[in-house]
C-alpha cells in the first residue's frame, strides 16, 4: 500500500500500481478499438543540466484510438504537481493527458 492507500495489483503476471490501474488495462486491452496499448510510458518533459535532474512524466496509458494518439493516467486525486506536469507535456508535445476515470466538476452552492 501507498500513501495513498492504493493496493498493488497483478493480472496475467503483469504489475499494476493499483487496482484501478489494473481494471483499465483490462478495459483497454479487450477493447477492439484500442490499438498498440503500452504501460508505463516515460517522458522528458524538461532535459536535465548541469544543475538540476531532468523533469518527466510517465503515463499508465499510451494507446491509440482510431487516428488519435491518446496519453491516460489512472487517478484517484489530482494533484498540483500533476496538473503542471499536465500542462508540461500538453505544451511539449500538442496532446493532452486524459484523466481515468473522467472527472466531473464539483457543482458550486449558490451564493
Amino acid at each position: 500500500m501507498n500513501k495513498y492507500n492504493a493496493r498493488k495489483a497483478e493480472y496475467n503476471g503483469i504489475q499494476f500500481d493499483s487496482k484501478k490501474e489494473m481494471e483499465r488495462y483490462v478495459d483497454l486491452s479487450s477493447n477492439p478499438n484500442v490499438t498498440n496499448l503500452q504501460r508505463q510510458v516515460k517522458y522528458e518533459l524538461i532535459p536535465k543540466n548541469d544543475l538540476y535532474r531532468a523533469v518527466t512524466y510517465v503515463a499508465d496509458f499510451v494507446y491509440m484510438s482510431g487516428d488519435s494518439k491518446v496519453v491516460e493516467d489512472v487517478k484517484g486525486m489530482v494533484l498540483d504537481v500533476f496538473k503542471l506536469k499536465q500542462k508540461m507535456f500538453y505544451t511539449k508535445y500538442g496532446i493532452p493527458i486524459s484523466i481515468w476515470p473522467p472527472k466531473t466538476p464539483k457543482k458550486r452552492k449558490k451564493k
